[in-house]
């Protein structure tokens, strides 16, 4: 007599949640970024049970903690993403070691901490955004600079750090023009009149994000005095410039570093567009 057995072949899947930011610059910005993380580990084949919540701009750490203690004592999730930004990341440490559970940093680079120490829970992807401005600061030969930034640019680290590594060249910044806007208005006349003094070659930093990428290059070309300005730009800047104002930004012979392109012809880049 032959006996037959019934095998049932378990598939262990992996359990990763994702704290999902908002964007008013960029309101589809959580959404893309959790859809990417899934077809690039479904084109790999993995096997995920995916979990989500929103932690909206990420400000509330009490709601990021809660969400977060949810997922890992409730939903018994092997890894946590969190696209969030210091200091508030710092409310998760404690559940982390509590824990044993890891936690995937996602940020553009936008607040790093003064006096930074590691964390054996804490891995961050990336400070891409930051060090491309540090690159940018140091080719600048220019001895003086004007910022161009807001309110809302102004606040994130790849400004201060390409500022910085300009400065610690011994480059001076002889003025900042950050109206308090995000809305697609951004008037330049007092901008001309500043650059009409000037008698030297001035660097111009770059600050912007869509919708004031685009509103920056049709005021560009409205200024009068810019014969003597040099443009550069953070990585933002001048990959959003090269969809919305491609021919302006060639022509103008702005300056920069940036994270990536479409036209990157790679394997590995050929493999992400298709």
């Amino acid at each position: 007599t032959r006996r037959y057995f019934s095998i049932t072949t378990l598939i262990l899947r992996m359990k990763i949640a994702v704290l999902l930011p908002q964007s008013t610059t960029h309101p589809q910005l959580g959404y893309d970024f959790y859809l990417a993380l899934q077809q690039c580990l479904q084109f790999h084949d993995e096997v995920i049970e995916w979990h989500s919540a929103s932690i909206g701009f990420g400000t509330d750490e009490n709601d990021i903690l809660s969400k977060a203690e949810d997922f890992i004592l409730n939903k018994q999730i092997d890894l946590l993403v969190a696209f969030v930004d210091f200091p508030k990341v710092e409310c998760l440490t404690n559940l982390l070691e509590t824990t044993n559970t890891n936690l995937f940093v996602v940020n553009m680079g936008a607040k790093m901490p003064i006096n930074w120490e590691g964390h054996k829970h804490l891995f961050f992807l990336n400070l891409q955004e930051t060090f491309l401005s540090y690159m940018t600061g140091q080719k600048i030969t220019q001895k003086q600079a004007i910022v161009m930034a807001n309110y809302y640019e102004g606040g994130y680290s790849p400004c201060q750090i390409m500022s910085d590594a300009f400065m610690n060249k011994g480059g001076e910044i002889i003025y900042n023009f950050i109206p308090h806007t995000v809305s697609p208005i951004l008037e330049m006349d007092i901008l001309d009149e500043i650059l009409k003094e000037q008698t030297t070659e001035t660097a111009m930093l770059c600050f912007y994000s869509a919708p004031l990428t685009n509103v920056f290059w049709e005021e560009w070309k409205k200024l009068e005095h810019k014969q003597l300005v040099s443009i550069f730009g953070s990585s933002t800047f001048l990959m959003e410039s090269i969809a919305v104002q491609h021919d302006i930004l060639i022509a103008s012979n702005c300056k920069g570093f940036i994270a990536w392109d479409k036209t990157l012809d790679n394997a590995v880049n050929k493999e992400f567009i298709q």
